[in-house]
């Protein structure tokens, strides 16, 4: 079954939560978002939005309390963006950007001063970044469009003020196929918060350290 097939799957798990699947973006939104961050998203993300808009997570009701939250598909809580969240995102960002380094607090990292093993570059944010992932703080979750010679283009990257950037995955179909085979394996459960766990009740930061 095809990755987005076993997704859409999975979701109709979690039809009574609060998350859902939104129908998919077409190919002018996605080039309109495209040239908005002056950036070209990798095929397989561009696939990705061609079946789904990413989700949506409506507000909590008071009318429904029994309707609980539902997952996020990104480990620690981060929802999968639609287009219009990614560049608004993106230009937030771009904008926290502008102000540090108006105040020359904004890390400069020259390509050279790039340790050979990071497939990252060891910043919080940077334009060749996309936003794909949200959590609402100031952490995210990209896709690397500009990765470092060790790195792949397309990699998944968490990042944010005082940590990583933590490369998770090669690609986002790849994150997608690891976490659902996890599931589907009993190897990663959700429990009542809805927090990805192990099988022992470890909670899950990062698909690798949990043995995904």
């Amino acid at each position: 079954m095809a990755i987005f097939d076993r997704l859409e799957h999975f979701m109709q798990t979690w039809r009574h939560t609060t998350v859902s699947l939104n129908p998919p973006a077409s190919a002018a939104q996605i080039e309109a978002a495209e040239k908005a961050m002056h950036v070209r998203l990798p095929d397989e993300v561009r696939a990705a939005y061609r079946r789904f808009n990413g989700v949506t997570r409506e507000a909590f009701s008071p009318a429904y309390p029994a309707r609980h939250p539902g997952p996020a598909l990104f480990v620690n809580m981060y929802d999968w963006v639609d287009l219009e969240r990614m560049v608004s995102l993106w230009r937030m960002m771009k904008s926290i950007e502008a102000q540090f380094m108006a105040s020359g607090v904004w890390q400069r990292v020259r390509a050279s001063d790039i340790q050979p093993h990071l497939k990252a570059r060891p910043v919080d944010w940077c334009r060749k970044w996309v936003p794909i992932g949200d959590s609402g703080h100031f952490d995210k979750v990209y896709v690397d469009v500009a990765p470092t010679k060790a790195g792949v283009r397309g990699q998944i990257v968490y990042a944010g003020r005082g940590f990583g950037p933590e490369v998770s995955a090669v690609g986002f179909n790849s994150y997608l196929e690891r976490l659902l085979t996890a599931y589907d394996s009993g190897k990663l459960i959700l429990d009542k918060g809805y927090f990805w766990k192990t099988r022992s009740g470890a909670i899950v930061t990062d698909l690798a350290s949990a043995g995904v």
